[in-house]
């Protein structure tokens, strides 16, 4: 099932997921918003392995982007609309899941950088919960990103 994707905003309406993007190589930037797309486009139930636990976090995931620079990108499921039954937590096929992009990171040695990525990933999931508006939808730039 497709899923609904949103970015995570600053209280000043400041997209930091979006100028994150925008500020990687082309290359690494194509690669980034065709794994969003997939994501859009698949969720992550017909997609095995592709979103993963974020270490550190229950809450916090990760798509994993390879090449030259090891790019993390942290999103959680939900937080407002989880496209999960309550009870089983199976998805819901009368649902869209729903995914917040988070924070970008990069992965050297088996670390995020900056070392505290899940943590400011866990911090703005919390401000969403706390006032929704902290969230848009996402919108691929366009053709000229690729």
């Amino acid at each position: 099932m497709a899923a609904e994707i949103f970015d995570y905003v600053e209280a000043d309406g400041s997209d930091p997921i979006q100028g994150w993007i925008a500020g990687l190589p082309v290359q690494q930037r194509s690669k980034v918003t065709a794994k969003i797309e997939l994501l859009r486009r698949y969720g992550d139930e017909n997609l095995p392995g592709f979103v993963t636990p974020a270490v550190g976090s229950g809450s916090i995931k990760e798509i994993k982007i390879g090449g030259n620079i090891a790019i993390r990108l942290l999103l959680c499921l939900g937080p407002i609309v989880m496209g999960r039954d309550e009870v089983t937590g199976k998805p819901n096929p009368w649902v869209a899941p729903e995914y917040t992009l988070l924070f970008g990171a990069e992965e050297r040695d088996n670390q995020y950088v900056p070392r505290d990525a899940v943590q400011q990933a866990e911090r703005r999931r919390q401000a969403i919960i706390q006032n929704q508006a902290r969230r848009v939808p996402y919108a691929h730039a366009g053709p000229e990103d690729n």
